[in-house]
């Protein structure tokens, strides 16, 4: 995971935005990555989450083929 994305903070830390979103200015909540919505962000910028389930979700997206072999597919 090398690239940095745009992510957003809330109270327990930074969740990662899908993949070529930004965060708009005018907008009161976020969707991020993982699922998770932040209501009144408080603050964004580009870097790496702490959230694990978007960390998770940045490695399958890197390797498409982990996702069966964690499943136990593909043996």
């Amino acid at each position: 995971m090398t690239a940095k994305l745009w992510i957003v903070r809330h109270r327990e830390g930074w969740c990662a935005l899908p993949p070529g979103a930004e965060p708009d200015p005018e907008a009161v909540n976020d969707p991020t990555l993982c699922g998770f919505v932040v209501n009144m962000r408080g603050g964004s910028k580009r870097g790496t989450p702490d959230c694990p389930e978007c960390v998770a979700g940045l490695e399958r997206a890197a390797d498409p083929e982990a996702a069966p072999r964690a499943a136990g597919e593909g043996s």
